[in-house]
C-alpha cells in the first residue's frame, strides 16, 4: 500500500474526501475537529507525518474556503433582499394610502335631536317660489294644536298614529339637518345639472337641509342649466334667490350637454364637488357626510358614489341581499268606495294623487290577482294616471320571483336602466323601508364600502375632487370616462358608499311610464311631511 493509499483509506472512512463540504462542516460545527493522525493511530496504518499533514491541511483549507463562500452567499442574499424591500416601499409608498385621515363620521350619532331651523328659506316652489309663513302655537293644557295661515284657520286634535305593523314609525323632522360630525376644513360644493322643475322642487328641500347654514356639509350649490325651455329657466331664476348659497353657472346654448357642463362648473382643484342629478328625490340625512368621509378615508379612490335606488347597476345588489320587497302592478283602477279593497292596516284605500298624496306603504291594499301571475320585464306600460304598485301578500317567500326585480342584472346598460317596471318596484319597496325605518337593509357591503372593480356605474350622485376632473377635461362621455376608462388607466378605484342612501327617480327610457304612476307625488308627500314640512303642495 502506498503512502497515498494509507492517507486516503482513513479519510474515506471519515467522509472527508468523499463529501468534504458536508462531513467536515459537521465536524467543525460540532467542535470535534481533532488531529486526525492521533484518532486513527490505533487502527489504521500510519503514513509519513509530512505527507499526512500536507493532505490534511489541503483538505481542511479547501473545505473551509467552500464553507466561507457558502456563508458569504447567504449574507449577500440577505443584503440584496433588504435593499429590494426598502426600494419597493420607497417606490410605492403613498401617504393618503398608508396614513388615511380619520373619518369625521367615525363616532356614532344614533341618538340625535333635531336642531332649530337656521335663517335659510325653505320655499313653496310650486307656487312661484313665494315664501310662505306658517305659525304654530300649542297650548299647555290640552292636546289641541291651532295652525294659522294667511288664508284659513283650522283647529285639529292630535291623535296617535294608526297601529301600523312597523318597528318604529318615523316622525316629522325639522327642516334643518340633525346634528352631524364636524365638517372637514375644505370647500364642498354640490353641482346640479338642472332641467326638470317638477323633480327639483323635491330636491330643493334636501339641498337646503344639507347646507352649512342648516347644520349640513354643503358650502354652496351650483345650478348648471341643461335645458333651453324658457319656462324652466325662469323657474330656476326664481329658485336661486331663495338661498345665498345657491348660484347659477352660465352655460352657453352651444355648450350644453352633460360632458360640456363639467368645463364650466369645476374650476377649483382643492374643492370636493358632489355631482347630483336633478331628479334625485330622496337624500338620507347621513348620505353626504358618509360620502365625503369615505372619500377622505380612501383618497386613493378616483370618485365615490352614493348607494342610489334605481341607479344602475346597484339594484342587482339590493335584490340579491334581500332589500327589495315583492310588488306587482295594480291591474285595474281602484274603486274608492269598494269595501273589499282592504289595505295593510285600514279599511280605506285612497287613490294617491297630487291633490291627495300619501307616501306610506301601509296604506296600500294588497295586490289581487292569480297566484301564478308573473310580470315579465319586457311587457306592459303604466295603464292609467296615478298607477300604483301593490305589495304581494303571500306566506310563501317565493313571491319575489314573480316580480320584475328578479331580472335585474349586474350591468349599467339598457337591460337595467331602460325598464320602467324595475324602477317602479324599487321605489315602492324603498318607500316601505322608509316607513319601517329600515333603510339599512340597502347597505349591501361590509364596512360600508364597495369597490366597482373598474366596471361602469351611473353617476347620479358622486363625490370627486376638482383636480381629478380638471386634469382630464374635456370629458367626451363623462360617465364612461369618470367611472371606467380614467380610473382603470390610473389604477384608482371607484367606490360605493353603501351607507349613503339616495333615490333616483328615472332614466330617460323609464320616465314616460313613471309619469303615469304616482311615485313622484309619493316622494313629494314624504318630503312635505318629513323634510320641509308644509312647503310643498
Amino acid at each position: 500500500m502506498t503512502a497515498l493509499d494509507q492517507v486516503r483509506t482513513p479519510l474515506n472512512r471519515l467522509g472527508l474526501l468523499i463529501s468534504p463540504h458536508q462531513r467536515l462542516l459537521d465536524i467543525i460545527d460540532g467542535g470535534v475537529l481533532v488531529k486526525l493522525d492521533q484518532s486513527m493511530s490505533s487502527s489504521v496504518p500510519t503514513c509519513p507525518a509530512v505527507v499526512c499533514d500536507f493532505v490534511l491541511s489541503g483538505s481542511a483549507g479547501w473545505t473551509a474556503t467552500s464553507l466561507y463562500a457558502r456563508r458569504s452567499f447567504k449574507f449577500i442574499i440577505a443584503f440584496v433582499s433588504l435593499f429590494l424591500l426598502v426600494a419597493c416601499f420607497a417606490l410605492f409608498y403613498s401617504p393618503p394610502t398608508f396614513r388615511c385621515p380619520p373619518s369625521p363620521f367615525a363616532n356614532s350619532q344614533a341618538d340625535r335631536t333635531p336642531a332649530p331651523l337656521a335663517t335659510e328659506n325653505i320655499t313653496d316652489n310650486h307656487h312661484h317660489l313665494v315664501v310662505t309663513t306658517t305659525t304654530t302655537t300649542t297650548t299647555t293644557t290640552t292636546t289641541t294644536t291651532t295652525t294659522t295661515t294667511t288664508t284659513t284657520t283650522t283647529t285639529t286634535t292630535t291623535t296617535t298614529a294608526p297601529s301600523l305593523s312597523l318597528a318604529s314609525p318615523p316622525t316629522p323632522l325639522s327642516s334643518s339637518l340633525t346634528p352631524q360630525p364636524p365638517k372637514p376644513n375644505f370647500k364642498i360644493v354640490a353641482v346640479i345639472f338642472y332641467g326638470r322643475p317638477d323633480r327639483v322642487e323635491i330636491l330643493d328641500c334636501y339641498l337646503k337641509r344639507n347646507l352649512v347654514a342648516n347644520g349640513g356639509w354643503l358650502d354652496e350649490v351650483y345650478w348648471a342649466p341643461n335645458t333651453e325651455n324658457q319656462a324652466d329657466l325662469d323657474w330656476l331664476d326664481k329658485l336661486v334667490p331663495t338661498s345665498p348659497s345657491y348660484k347659477i353657472i352660465p352655460v352657453k346654448p352651444q355648450e350644453k350637454g352633460y360632458a360640456k357642463i363639467w368645463d364650466h362648473t369645476v374650476s377649483d382643484p382643492d374643492t370636493l364637488y358632489i355631482k347630483i342629478d336633478d331628479d334625485i328625490i330622496f337624500i338620507d340625512d347621513n348620505a353626504i357626510p358618509k360620502l365625503v368621509s369615505l372619500k377622505l378615508e380612501h383618497d386613493h379612490s378616483f370618485l365615490v358614489s352614493a348607494n342610489v335606488i334605481n341607479g344602475a347597476p346597484l339594484p342587482y345588489h339590493h335584490y340579491r341581499t334581500g332589500a327589495i320587497r315583492p310588488y306587482l302592478p295594480e291591474l285595474a283602477p281602484p274603486n274608492n268606495n269598494s269595501s273589499h279593497n282592504i289595505t295593510n292596516n285600514t279599511a280605506n284605500s285612497n287613490v294617491t294623487s297630487l291633490r291627495q298624496p300619501t307616501w306610506r306603504a301601509s296604506q296600500l291594499p294588497y295586490w289581487e290577482g292569480a297566484d301564478g301571475f308573473e310580470f315579465p320585464l319586457e311587457v306592459g306600460n303604466a295603464p292609467y294616471a296615478n298607477h300604483r304598485w301593490l305589495p304581494v301578500h303571500s306566506e310563501s317567500r317565493t313571491a319575489i320571483y314573480r316580480t320584475p326585480i328578479q331580472h335585474a342584472l349586474c350591468s349599467p346598460w339598457a337591460e337595467n336602466r331602460g325598464k320602467w317596471s324595475l324602477a317602479a318596484q324599487q321605489h315602492f319597496s324603498f318607500l316601505e323601508s322608509l316607513e319601517r325605518n329600515a333603510t339599512d337593509v340597502y347597505d349591501f357591503a361590509r364596512r360600508g364600502v364597495w369597490d366597482m372593480g373598474f366596471e361602469r356605474i351611473s353617476i347620479n350622485f358622486i363625490a370627486i375632487w376638482g383636480r381629478d376632473v380638471i386634469d382630464h377635461l374635456p370629458l367626451v362621455d363623462d360617465e364612461a370616462m369618470l367611472t371606467k376608462s380614467i380610473p382603470k388607466k390610473l389604477r384608482r378605484p371607484v367606490l360605493v358608499a353603501t351607507g349613503a342612501i339616495a333615490a333616483h327617480y328615472a332614466f330617460a327610457s323609464q320616465v314616460n311610464d313613471l309619469k303615469q304612476t304616482d311615485i313622484l307625488s309619493r316622494y313629494r308627500a314624504y318630503a312635505n311631511d318629513m323634510i320641509c314640512p308644509g312647503t310643498l303642495p
